[in-house]
């Protein structure tokens, strides 16, 4: 292992890059570490406890694979947890626990967390507390240290792969000119599996380093202000302002782990803003989007594993957390849909299991899986995005006015991650709609007649589209009934020429503008059926339509009547 080139990279980062040094500020506010700390100290190690209530503490934290046989690895429990703190033997330690200590001493750190020492084993309530403080914990970190070697049965190895000894090198051509000048090319001398590349992106080396493949693991790196990759033949290290390798040096044409987080511009008031919500928005879907591919051990800590990243957004933005949802953006955020109901079937079929969550929730829905270097969840975005091109024309939006769970408080943290009993109440309209076969396709008709559009013709039917959440319902079976329509978005703007412009009715009259101008709308929302005293989501509809000239808008929602308020569960 290079120690220099890894000093290097953390001398740097500390002493100049200024997003590093404000990162903890958005991902740890609160300055709250861990409750324990592994202290290094003349090549012994002991456990050190109430850290939180002592003063900050520099230190180290350790992202790592468990393996298939957990129990092969020195662990922390209440038997054995006093003794610990006096001093823990490294004779069980397996050789990425050692290499960690070594890394952490030569950056100075004299402290180090890894969850199987620092976390009690088997007190589930201690696994609860501290797990729900991963945002403080890697959010607070001197620098992380990821080891993506895969695991192994065996907690000790004789031979690690070492980059001292199978490291690529460069051949340089004619040092005085271009390449092309000098008739030289470079050669690359690689000894490893896979294509060397200058270009590099969260999820793009998943399949060499399984370490990137864990769902705990991408919430870790995300928060972290600092990261070292190690363990196989090449060191990269990653921040919020580079990225390096050390056999390409920085690496410029990439993707960081740290894009939803690491823009300081990024606040209540901005992300609202238009300018900014684009940006924000994609990489909020963008990360729900690789973490829901991603692997856990057990899939009921889907939503726990989640919960940092969670908190650091909210730290960020100021929205409010709902189960997968930004309160803020309620609107947009419930327009999720079922992309792919063959899959959905299949983890249907084997029985996976889901943690418990609202209807509204994509937290309710399985998540995809990955074949080969192909990954395809169950659920897109697809109808949030086509929404939101167009949100600076947005006429209408649904309202959150409360929400309700009967098992915690407010300022409590579990809703975090338990989503039990949880409901929302917003504003907005309802109307009473039907849904019908047709040919195999199920179809949504408000007031229980069919919404047309010209734009789709032959087959203006196709101007609503609706996806249903349950993808066992056959074309041979009653759809539900008692279903009613919510409004979650209504846009509409005009076209003259290639200029588009707000709707203005005052040009509805004006016949001159027919030839130049065309009218666009578009309404996306929820449909719902009783449950109790609420409602339940079985799915999800968006209706567009186009037309020339400058005319009125028709819409199966009356806007001008008043909204109502609607529960869902």
């Amino acid at each position: 292992m290079k120690l220099p080139a890894i000093k290097v990279w953390y001398d740097e980062c500390i002493q100049s890059h200024s997003k590093c040094a404000k990162f903890p500020e958005i991902t740890a506010p609160s300055s709250q570490g861990p409750s324990r700390l592994l202290h290094l100290q003349d090549g012994k190690i002991k456990l050190v406890c109430d850290i939180e209530k002592g003063p900050q503490i520099k230190y180290a934290t350790l992202s790592h694979m468990w393996g298939s046989n957990p129990s092969a690895y020195p662990q922390l429990t209440r038997v054995c947890l006093e003794d610990f703190t006096i001093s823990i033997s490294q004779d069980n330690f397996p050789d990425k626990y050692l290499d960690a200590m070594r890394v952490s001493k030569a950056l100075g750190l004299d402290y180090l967390w890894i969850d199987s020492l620092c976390i009690i084993q088997d007190d589930p309530e201690d696994w609860k507390k501290e797990a729900l403080k991963m945002a403080d914990v890697y959010g607070n970190t001197a620098c992380n240290i990821s080891y993506i070697f895969p695991p192994s049965d065996k907690p000790n190895k004789e031979h690690l792969r070492d980059p001292r000894v199978e490291i690529p090198c460069q051949i340089m051509g004619d040092a005085s000119g271009s390449e092309a000048d000098s008739g030289h090319a470079r050669l690359v001398v690689q000894e490893v599996a896979g294509c060397l590349t200058r270009g590099w992106a969260p999820t793009s080396y998943k399949d060499a380093w399984p370490l990137l493949s864990r769902a705990w693991v991408f919430q870790e790196s995300l928060l972290c202000p600092r990261n070292i990759y190690y363990g196989q033949s090449r060191l990269m290290w990653e921040c919020c302002e580079k990225l390096q390798d050390e056999l390409c040096g920085e690496l410029h044409e990439t993707t960081s782990s740290k894009m939803l987080l690491q823009s300081s511009n990024f606040s209540h008031e901005t992300v609202m803003d238009n300018r900014f919500f684009r940006i924000f928005y994609s990489s909020w879907h963008s990360a729900i989007r690789t973490y829901r591919l991603l692997d856990l051990s057990f899939e009921s800590d889907r939503a726990m594993a989640f919960a940092g990243i969670t908190k650091a957004v909210q730290t960020l933005t100021g929205f409010t957390y709902l189960a997968g949802i930004l309160g803020e953006a309620i609107a947009f955020d419930l327009l999720w849909c079922i992309s792919s109901p063959s899959l959905l079937r299949a983890a249907h079929g084997k029985g996976l299991s889901n943690i418990k969550a609202p209807t509204w929730s994509w937290f309710s829905v399985p998540p995809g899986a990955s074949v080969g270097s192909r990954s395809e969840d169950t659920i897109g975005f697809n109808i949030c995005s086509q929404m939101e091109l167009n949100s600076k024309r947005c006429t209408y939006t649904a309202t959150l006015i409360d929400r309700y769970s009967f098992k915690h408080d407010s300022d409590s943290q579990a809703y975090l991650h338990d989503f039990a009993g949880l409901r929302i109440k917003f504003k907005t309209h309802r109307i009473p709609c039907k849904l019908q076969w047709d040919n195999k396709i199920l179809r949504l008709l408000p007031h229980g007649k069919f919404e047309l559009a010209e734009r789709y013709e032959p087959e203006p039917k196709n101007g609503m589209k609706y996806i249903h959440d349950d993808v066992m319902l056959l074309s041979d079976s009653t759809p539900p009934q008692e279903t009613c329509m919510i409004l979650m978005i209504f846009e509409c703007w005009m076209t003259e020429g290639a200029t588009q412009c707000s709707y203005d009715m005052s040009k509805v009259s004006d016949k001159r503008l027919s030839r130049n101008t065309s009218t666009h709308w578009q309404y996306a929302g929820l449909v719902i059926e009783p449950a109790g005293p609420f409602w339940k989501r079985i799915g999800v509809f968006i209706f567009d339509n186009s037309v020339q000239g400058a005319t009125p808008i028709p819409c199966a929602f009356d806007l001008k009547h008043d909204e109502e308020e609607v529960s869902l569960i």
